[in-house]
């Protein structure tokens, strides 16, 4: 027997009890190069059909026995050969018997005497059609068997007729184990009853329906499975089938799961935030808010979402800029705002932003969080005041120092440097007097004279150190530091050189005290730290900024460990703000120290000397 693809003409089955019809018949058929085969009676061709079905079948209608009517309604209920197109051939012509042939499901009636071309038209017509419908019911058999959903197909009774492999596959069952078997056994036990009256009300309808999404299905082994399930209902020769496809949601259901629960989880996060979160959509509306952004406007959920965000802001230009930075950005930190409650109250701000993607990473709008910084900037602005005025405090206390030191410096120089001079006078002049015989006397007179130069000495230094005579007689900062840098040379044996600039600064006599005394600290310090050779103490102005700068060659220390606890550098850095000023420290073990002074020039006739 040939295959389908081996055979390559079609073949006829001639099914007549008359010698000469069934020879005539071949002989026209033959002609046209088709393959024919011949029965004398019904039984016989059903069992050819039965072994080798043929692409068409010419049926006599009167024969003995069993006739054409039975035969074709014998062939039409067996789904092997229910497709195969069957034309009648018979000498009855009355419209009765037309239209049973047609009942029965024959393709075509063609009378007798037989007209050899209408015949041959006919055969080629309804093999042509017949060819087509076995090639799309391929194709379609194809589509459907190998589809990524399941497929199941069921008569009006719920008996299921066909299945695909994917329905095999995802049920758990064989195809021979479902095939024949009520619907319902693909349904959880619980559902049944349920599930088949639903399909008794749809087997009346015409329209496709959709039965929802998650419904539960049972496989073999007993575990169910969520599922999305399309009814289509069918008209075919079989009569009206029903077919089902089904689609394993499980995996999407999780997902589903997991996203709900991220966002729930998202959701209970923003709640329970203190700060006030909003999502501002790329049209400036707020989309959604929690409830902190409900106490801090005063506004209920429903008020703020679907407002304009800017006018919730003192400032609604700022956020424009604020928004405008997100998309350019990405991101924005430490934005100040503030807000406007319900009440007309102001509330300081700090904001953080970032931009909102869609799918497709376009920004689409700016999840913002707000944190109230009112109490914190009020505790800030304290706190600068207080520092300012412990700052004062000590500007005023040096201030008062220094006088000190000034009044004790002329005290020293002016009462206990006059009594050292004249005592020595007195020295001198019983010198002159009395020792001239007497040698021993003399000897302790030039002792005494001795001490008493030592103790004139001592008074120099001691107002000297509480006060430079180039301050005291208003030379100014420049006289007084070269005047330092000479005394710290010959006093320690330090090479300190210093380099002043051409132009005249102009300088209130408190602020180059306070210039004068860290310079003065900062060379105590090489003296008792630095091990140095050389010191270099430049001084400068430039775009109305003065800058004094001490750079030593020693053996350099660590900024970040020394100068937290160094008492020494915090004296300058506080002389220094209480000018306006600030003290910067560069150094490095084995790589010196440079201590940097810089202040601004402004106009200082307003402050006291006193």
């Amino acid at each position: 027997m040939l295959s389908d693809i081996q055979r390559t003409k079609s073949r006829v089955l001639v099914v007549d009890d008359g010698d000469d019809n069934r020879m005539l018949l071949s002989m026209i058929l033959e002609t046209a190069d088709y393959e024919v085969q011949t029965a004398e009676d019904g039984p016989t061709a059903l069992e050819m059909v039965r072994r080798d079905p043929p692409d068409l079948i010419l049926l006599d209608v009167m024969m003995p026995g069993m006739d054409g009517y039975e035969v074709c309604a014998r062939l039409k209920a067996d789904d092997a050969s229910r497709a195969i197109p069957v034309i009648f051939v018979t000498a009855l012509s009355e419209s009765e018997a037309e239209t049973r042939s047609f009942e029965l499901g024959a393709a075509d009636f063609v009378t007798k005497p037989i007209s050899m071309t209408v015949l041959l038209a006919r055969v080629k017509t309804h093999l042509a059609l017949y060819a087509q419908r076995r090639s799309l019911e391929g194709m379609f058999r194809d589509v459907i068997e190998f589809a990524p959903d399941a497929f199941v197909l069921t008569n009006s009774q719920g008996v299921i007729t066909q299945i695909n492999a994917r329905a095999e596959e995802l049920f758990g069952y064989p195809r021979s184990e479902l095939l024949g078997q009520p619907v319902e056994m693909l349904v959880p036990q619980r559902l049944r009853a349920g599930h088949q009256a639903h399909r008794e009300d749809y087997a009346h309808k015409t329209h496709r329906l959709k039965m929802g999404s998650g419904l539960k299905c049972l496989r073999k082994d007993g575990t169910e499975f969520p599922a999305d399930i399309n009814l289509s209902p069918l008209q075919t020769n079989r009569g009206r089938l029903l077919m089902a496809v089904v689609r394993d949601v499980s995996e999407r259901q999780r997902q589903e799961d997991e996203l709900r629960e991220a966002a729930r989880y998202s959701r209970s996060l923003i709640e329970a935030s203190l700060d006030p979160m909003v999502m501002i959509s790329s049209h400036g509306m707020i989309t959604d808010v929690n409830a902190a952004a409900e106490r801090i406007t005063g506004l209920g959920r429903e008020q703020l979402i679907g407002s304009e965000a800017a006018s919730k802001f003192t400032e609604p230009e700022r956020l424009y800029q604020g928004f405008h930075r997100v998309v350019l950005e990405g991101q924005v930190t430490d934005y100040p705002m503030a807000i406007r409650h319900a009440s007309g109250r102001v509330i300081q701000v700090m904001c953080n932003a970032s931009a909102y993607r869609d799918g497709r990473g376009e920004i689409v709008g700016a999840f913002a969080s707000a944190r109230d910084v009112t109490e914190s900037l009020r505790i800030q602005e304290k706190i600068s005041a207080s520092r300012q005025r412990l700052r004062d405090m000590a500007a005023q206390s040096e201030a008062m120092r220094e006088k000190q030191r000034m009044h004790l410096a002329r005290e020293v120089h002016d009462e206990l440097g006059q009594v050292l001079t004249a005592l020595r006078m007195d020295l001198s002049f019983i010198e002159k007097q009395t020792c001239a015989d007497n040698p021993q006397l003399q000897s302790k007179v030039l002792a005494m004279k001795a001490l008493v130069d030592r103790a004139i000495q001592g008074v120099r230094n001691v107002v000297v150190s509480l006060r430079p005579a180039a301050l005291d007689m208003g030379l100014g900062l420049v006289a007084a530091l070269e005047w330092l840098c000479s005394e710290f040379s010959e006093r320690n044996g330090i090479t300190c050189e210093f380099h002043a600039g051409q132009e005249v600064i102009e300088m209130s006599e408190a602020r180059a005290v306070v210039l004068f005394r860290i310079v003065q600290e900062s060379l105590t310090n090489v003296t008792r730290y630095a091990q140095a050779s050389r010191v270099d103490v430049s001084m400068g102005q430039q775009d109305g900024t003065f800058w004094l700068e001490v750079r030593d060659n020693g053996k350099g220390f660590d900024p970040e460990t020394v100068s937290k606890t160094s008492y020494g550098l915090l004296g300058m850095q506080e002389r220094a703000l209480a000018l306006g000023g600030e003290v910067a420290v560069a150094s490095a073990p084995g790589r010196g120290t440079s201590i940097r002074v810089t202040i601004a020039l402004a106009d200082d006739s307003t402050e006291k000397d006193s």
